[in-house]
């Protein structure tokens, strides 16, 4: 709280931040989406990931390699600069390459879109080729053929939480 009046975050806070706040578990998100990854057969996971990542983030991506540092797998992190160019000619010299991951957990929205174009554009099918879970969602992702895995959250649960939050600080 700020000059000792009561005080809520909306969105995730970083470690060590004293600031009570509302968000998605994230951590949870990256445990279940390398755990689900793995139980399918994966080997060779690409974790697509700012290269100046937020709280959650690196929230998801702790739990991603919690769960995978136990396992047989392989973690190729793709951090992303600046705009959607530079996945684009990253995910080239991936796709080019003969160690080409068997599945993607993506960050952001506009990250699963430009990564969906590019694999289907490269003439691989989005399964079986390769597998690609988009961590959150947007309205765009709703209309994506193939339909992609993706995690989201009814903002109304978040709502409803912030508010009682609000209320027990009042």
């Amino acid at each position: 709280s700020g000059a000792g009046r009561p005080a809520l975050g909306l969105g995730s806070c970083h470690p060590g931040a004293a600031l009570l706040s509302v968000d998605l578990d994230y951590r949870a998100a990256g445990w279940h989406a390398a755990g689900s990854l793995v139980r399918q057969g994966h080997e060779r996971i690409g974790l697509v990931i700012p290269d100046q990542p937020l709280a959650g983030d690196l929230a998801c991506r702790d739990g991603f390699m919690d769960f995978v540092a136990r396992r047989a797998v392989t973690m190729i992190e793709l951090k992303v600069a600046g705009d959607i160019r530079t996945l684009r000619a990253k995910l080239d010299r991936l796709l080019a390459s003969r160690r080409l991951p068997t599945a993607l957990l993506s960050m952001r929205p506009a990250y699963s879109l430009a990564l969906l174009t590019q694999v289907l554009g490269a003439g691989l099918r989005i399964p079986p080729d390769l597998s690609l879970i988009s961590r959150d969602t947007h309205p765009l992702l709703d209309a994506a053929l193939p339909d992609l895995t993706r995690y989201s959250s009814p903002s109304s649960s978040l709502a409803t939480k912030a508010v009682r939050m609000t209320e027990a600080l009042l």
